[in-house]
C-alpha cells in the first residue's frame, strides 16, 4: 500500500478532507497513514504499532472525520488518550484537519472545572476525546451518553494500560455499542495490549509499521559516559556546543526535575521543569512556553511528558538511563519527527552500563559511545552564542545604515578578514561570553527587590519603551522575558530590575549595544530614588508569581483565547503590564503621587518570541480550550 500511495488523493478523500490536508501542508501520506486510512474507511478494526511522532492521528483522525454525519447532534466518535496533553494535541489535530467539515469536537480531560465541559457538551459535539478518568466521570454524571458512538479510538494503549487505566477502559467500552468500529494504536504491543484487543475487537487487521525495528528512522543515538559529579556540566557543555534550541531533557524524579530546571535557569537557559506535582494550569503554561519556542530546554519527568507532541524537537537527553526499553522508546520518539533528523542522548554513570545493554537488545538498537565535546570548542560555541544574541538584538534600521559600507568592505576585503575585524573589535576578549555562575555574584545595595539587582539604562521615557527595554535586556544576557523585573522610565534614565543571577551578563553584553538605534550605556543604579523609597508609590515587592498567575485565571473569562490580558497600570496594582497595553497616563499634580516624573512598568510574562538563531550542527501552538471547534476554525 505504502508503494502505490503517493498522495492524499490516492486514498480516496472527500474535496474538503484534502483541502484541509492541503492547508496543513501534506503532501505524501507517511506510512501509518498510508496503510491505516483505507482499511479505517472500510469499517475494520485495526490493531497498529506506530512509535509517537509517524502521523498515527491523522492515520485514524482522517477516517473519524470521513465517516461523521454533522446533520446529527449525537456523539458519534470517542479517542481515549493516557494524558491531558495529549488529548488536548489530539483534539486540535483534528479540529485542523476537519475545519471545512463542520465536525465538532471536544476535548475533555482532568484539572480543569468541569463546568465548562458541561456547557459546551450541552450543546451537541460529534467527537470527545478525552483521558479515562474524566471521560467516567461524565458517564457517572450522564453527561456523556455514548448510544450512538461508532468508533472508538484507543491512543497510545500501553500507556494507558501502564497508568493503570485498564479498568476504565474496559468500563468505557462496554458503554460503547458492540456493533462499533474499534481501532488501537501502541508504540509496543505487550501482553496486556493484546489480551485488551482479543477481548473488545472484532477480526482486526494488524498493522506494524516497525519493519522489524520500533524505532523512528532519523534518530541518532548517542551516550555518554561521565562522573556521578559532572552531570550538569555535561549538559550545558552540549546544550551550547550543539546550539540546542528546542530540547527535552528527562530526569527519573519529580525531585531532580525541579533542581536541574532551576539550575539551568540560574546559569541562564531559559528552562522551565515539567513533573505531575505541577498544576494543570502550570503545565498547560510550560508547554505553551515549548512549543511557541520561548524557552530552549524542557527539563520533564516520563509521567508528565506522556502527551508531548511538539515536532521540531531537536534532541531528547537522558539525564540518567531509563528505568526500561520501553520508556527509551516513548522518549526518544518525541524527536525526529516527521521526517526530521532528531539526536538522542544518554548519560550513563557507573553501574549503568547494564541497563543500557538492556535497552539495546530489547528494541534492537546501538547506542553509539561518543566523548564530551573539547572545551575549547564548547569556549568557541559559547562565544559565538554570544554574538549571535548580540546581532539578534541589533535593530533593523541601525544595521540597514551600514549596508553601503559593508558591500565595500566584502569586495575589498573579502567576508571572512572583515567578520573577524569587527568581532574583535566589538569582542575583545578572548573568553567567552560571561556565563553566570551558579553562586549569585555579590552586588551593593541597588534599591532592588528581594534577589533582584536594579540597572540603570542610558535611554529616557521619550527614546525608548517599557517593551524595547524587557526585549533587549533577554536578548543580550540570554535570560528568559518572563523574569525581567520593575521597568522605570525617567527622564534621563531609565532602571530595569533583573535577578542577581543575570546581572553580570546585562551588565556586561549589554554595555555599548542598541535600543531603538541608540548606543546604550548600562551601570548599577543607585538605591536613592530606588521604588520603595520614593514617596506615593507601593513600597511592597512584586507580588509572588503565584499571585501573578491567579490574578491571570481570573481574567481568562473575560479575554479572547490567545490575546493579552489587559490589565490595570503597574504602578497601581503591582501587576505586570502586557506588551500592547496603553501607557498608564502621567500622574497629575495633587493625586498623590508626589509629582513624580516616572512610570511604572513591568513587562511580566511576555507573549513575544526570543529571536534566536542556530548554527550548524557538528557531528557527533496549541490552543489550551478544552474544547475547539472545527466551525470556527
Amino acid at each position: 500500500m505504502t508503494d502505490l500511495t503517493r498522495t492524499f488523493m490516492d486514498l480516496g478523500l472527500s474535496e474538503l478532507t484534502l483541502r484541509a490536508v492541503d492547508e496543513l501542508g501534506f503532501v505524501t501520506p507517511t506510512p501509518i497513514q498510508a496503510a491505516a486510512i483505507p482499511v479505517a474507511l472500510r469499517g475494520a478494526d485495526i490493531i497498529a504499532q506506530a512509535q509517537t511522532g509517524t502521523g498515527k492521528t491523522a492515520a485514524f483522525g482522517i477516517p473519524i472525520l470521513e465517516k461523521i454525519d454533522v446533520r446529527s447532534q449525537s456523539i458519534q466518535a470517542v479517542v481515549l488518550a493516557p494524558a491531558r496533553e495529549l488529548a488536548m494535541q489530539v483534539a486540535s489535530d483534528l479540529v485542523n484537519l476537519g475545519k471545512h467539515l463542520g465536525v465538532r469536537i471536544a476535548a475533555i480531560y482532568g484539572g480543569e472545572p468541569i463546568r465548562k465541559q458541561l456547557a459546551v457538551l450541552s450543546k451537541g459535539v460529534h467527537v470527545v476525546v478525552g483521558t479515562p478518568g474524566r471521560v467516567i466521570d461524565h458517564l457517572q454524571r450522564g453527561t456523556l451518553r455514548f448510544g450512538s458512538v461508532r468508533i472508538a479510538v484507543l491512543d497510545e494503549a500501553d500507556e494507558m494500560l501502564d497508568m493503570g487505566f485498564i479498568d476504565d477502559i474496559r468500563r468505557i467500552l462496554r458503554s460503547i455499542p458492540r456493533s462499533r468500529q474499534t481501532m488501537l494504536f501502541s508504540a509496543t504491543m505487550p501482553a496486556a495490549v493484546l489480551r485488551l484487543a482479543a477481548s473488545y475487537m472484532v477480526e482486526p487487521e494488524q498493522i506494524n509499521m516497525s519493519g522489524g525495528s520500533l524505532l523512528v528512522s532519523g534518530t541518532e543515538h548517542r551516550c555518554y559516559e561521565i562522573s556521578a559529579q559532572e552531570g550538569f556540566d555535561a549538559l550545558i557543555d552540549l546544550v551550547d556546543h550543539e546550539s540546542i534550541a528546542r530540547g527535552l531533557v528527562f530526569c527519573n524524579t519529580r525531585r531532580e526535575t525541579d533542581e536541574l530546571a532551576a539550575r539551568l535557569k540560574g546559569a541562564g537557559y531559559a528552562a522551565l521543569g515539567l513533573h505531575a506535582d505541577m498544576s494543570q494550569e502550570e503545565r498547560s503554561r510550560a508547554m505553551t512556553h515549548f512549543r511557541e519556542g520561548e524557552i530552549e530546554l524542557l527539563v520533564a519527568t516520563d509521567v508528565a511528558a506522556r502527551g508531548i507532541d511538539v515536532f521540531d524537537v531537536t534532541h531528547v537527553i537522558n539525564y540518567h538511563v531509563p528505568l526500561n526499553p520501553e520508556i527509551y522508546l516513548h522518549r526518544i520518539g518525541r524527536t525526529g519527527r516527521a521526517g526530521k533528523k532528531g539526536v538522542a542522548i544518554t548519560f550513563i554513570r557507573d553501574g549503568e552500563f547494564h541497563d543500557v545493554h538492556r535497552i539495546q537488545e530489547g528494541i534492537d538498537v546501538w547506542i553509539e559511545p561518543w566523548h564530551l565535546p573539547d572545551p575549547a570548542d564548547v569556549a568557541q560555541a559559547r562565544r559565538a552564542r554570544g554574538i549571535e544574541r548580540r546581532i539578534a538584538a541589533a535593530p533593523e534600521d541601525d544595521v540597514d545604515a551600514f549596508r553601503g559600507e559593508a558591500g565595500y568592505l566584502l569586495d575589498r576585503f573579502g567576508a571572512e578578514r572583515v567578520v573577524s575585524t569587527l568581532l574583535a573589535m566589538v569582542w575583545p576578549q578572548a573568553d567567552a561570553p560571561t556565563q553566570v555562575a551558579e553562586a549569585p555574584q555579590s552586588f551593593p545595595d541597588t534599591g532592588a527587590s528581594p534577589g533582584m539587582v536594579r540597572i540603570a539604562v542610558s535611554l529616557s521615557r521619550q527614546e525608548l519603551r517599557a517593551g524595547d527595554l524587557a526585549r533587549s535586556v533577554a536578548a543580550y544576557s540570554g535570560m528568559p522575558r518572563e523574569e525581567v523585573g520593575y521597568i522605570r522610565l525617567g527622564d534621563v534614565e531609565s532602571t530595569v530590575e533583573v535577578p542577581v543571577r543575570h546581572a553580570a551578563a546585562v551588565l556586561k553584553n549589554m554595555e555599548g549595544g542598541f535600543i531603538r538605534g541608540k548606543r546604550v550605556r548600562v551601570k548599577l543604579a543607585s538605591p536613592g530614588g530606588s521604588r520603595r523609597d520614593r514617596p506615593g508609590r507601593r513600597h511592597e515587592p512584586p507580588p509572588p508569581r503565584q499571585q501573578i498567575d491567579a490574578r491571570e485565571h481570573e481574567l481568562d473569562s473575560a479575554q479572547e483565547p490567545g490575546e493579552p490580558a489587559e490589565l490595570a497600570p503597574a504602578g497601581d496594582c503591582g501587576l505586570p503590564r502586557f506588551e500592547g497595553e496603553p501607557e498608564a497616563p502621567a500622574a497629575q499634580e495633587g493625586e498623590g503621587r508626589g509629582g513624580s516624573p516616572q512610570q511604572d512598568h513591568s513587562p511580566g510574562k511576555r507573549r513575544g518570541r526570543r529571536r534566536r538563531k542556530r548554527g550548524p550542527r557538528e557531528p557527533g501552538a496549541l490552543s489550551t480550550e478544552p474544547v475547539q471547534s472545527s466551525e470556527s476554525s
